[in-house]
């Protein structure tokens, strides 16, 4: 497909670097992907990730396993409430590099 599906922190300080940005910094995060965290303010952007890939992982998978895996609409429907029920598991405690 030729998609990294990803960010990347480099790659963008890079650019704006050519784009003429000066004194770019870029500093590491971890994300956690649900309200898993303890600490109130990770607990909180934890739901909004969730919140988030809940309202957004039809649309960002739809062609990969659709349009490229050839899978039919009910397949794809089970995995999808798989995939939501599996974000919504606070015992797995899932974050993202950002």
């Amino acid at each position: 497909m030729g998609l990294a599906g990803n960010c990347d922190p480099t790659l963008i300080a890079e650019q704006m670097g050519r784009a003429g940005f000066i004194n770019i910094t870029t500093l590491e995060f971890k994300l956690p992907v649900s309200p898993w965290p303890k600490d109130k303010d990770l607990k909180q952007a934890g739901a909004y990730v969730m919140v988030s890939m809940l309202q957004g992982i039809h649309g960002l998978s739809v062609k990969i396993f659709q349009g490229f895996l050839g899978w039919s609409l009910p397949q794809f429907e089970i995995l999808m409430l798989e995939c939501r029920r599996e974000l919504q598991n606070r015992s797995i405690h899932a974050y993202w590099p950002m």
